[in-house]
């Protein structure tokens, strides 16, 4: 076992999912396994998860292949402009995930 810091910490991951072998899950895997023999706990937020349920905090929304989120990469990756209304769009998704992240804090 690595010697833990002094205090231990509570530590957040962040990402569209965390589940199955794709290189995001793997590499969270290895830091996490690494975090918590330093004596620190690991959180998960993401859209989909594998991760213990206790410790972690999933949002369907959060997931690229929800439907409304999928619909909107759609437009912003086959257009070099957006509309004022895809602009408010991506405002209001801002604030739904900020609040979210806040009590995921």
């Amino acid at each position: 076992m690595v010697k833990s810091l002094e205090s231990s910490l509570n530590i957040g991951f962040i990402s569209f999912r965390f589940q199955g072998t794709d290189g995001v899950s793997l590499e969270t895997s290895k830091w996490a396994e690494v975090l918590e023999e330093m004596g620190h706990k690991c959180y998960y937020f993401s859209g989909l998860s594998d991760r213990p349920s206790e410790r972690s905090m999933v949002v369907e929304k959060a997931h690229f292949l929800d439907p409304e989120i999928h619909d909107y990469y759609s437009k912003f990756f086959s257009s070099t402009k957006r509309s004022k209304g895809e602009t408010q769009w991506i405002h209001s998704k801002r604030e739904f995930f900020k609040e979210l992240l806040y009590s995921f804090c």
